[in-house]
């Protein structure tokens, strides 16, 4: 039975880690909100035409599809990191800087990568309303926001 001391400690441990990924979290919708508002305040979507070539459209675009899936990963993280705590009573952060790195890893790396292959495709720009994912490239838009989220 371990002693309170270590129980405290990996208490204290899980609590910094849960507040690190709600903290990384807040950034990421921090960031997807002030794309949409700024997509929003400008014209750089005002042709509506899906091939359209704004570099500022592409921009928020990129923006918009990194920080809205990190911020999907990280909740995903939240309550992975949940579940692991408090219905497995799990150990799970044993070296805290190890752990988060390959949390950041996962998060940033699998948004980035996803806006990588889409803007290398060609995909970015106006999807409509507004910038994000073309309309015309729905394959990436199933891949890296439906199948992210969970719907069928």
């Amino acid at each position: 039975m371990p002693s309170r001391t270590a129980s405290r400690t990996l208490t204290a441990s899980r609590a910094r880690s849960l507040t690190l990924t709600r903290y990384w979290l807040s950034v990421s919708d921090l960031v997807s909100s002030f794309v949409y508002i700024v997509d929003g305040a400008t014209t750089t979507n005002e042709e509506g035409s899906a091939r359209c070539p704004n570099g500022g459209c592409v921009f928020l675009a990129s923006l918009s599809q990194v920080f809205n899936l990190s911020a999907i990963v990280w909740n995903t993280y939240i309550a992975l990191n949940m579940h692991l705590t408090v219905l497995r009573a799990a150990r799970i952060v044993k070296d805290e800087p190890r752990y988060m790195r390959r949390l950041h890893a996962g998060a940033w790396g699998t948004a980035l990568l996803s806006a990588l292959i889409t803007g290398a495709a060609g995909g970015l720009g106006s999807a409509g309303q507004w910038c994000w994912i073309r309309s015309d490239f729905g394959w990436a838009q199933v891949l890296f926001y439906s199948v992210s989220v969970g719907y069928p």
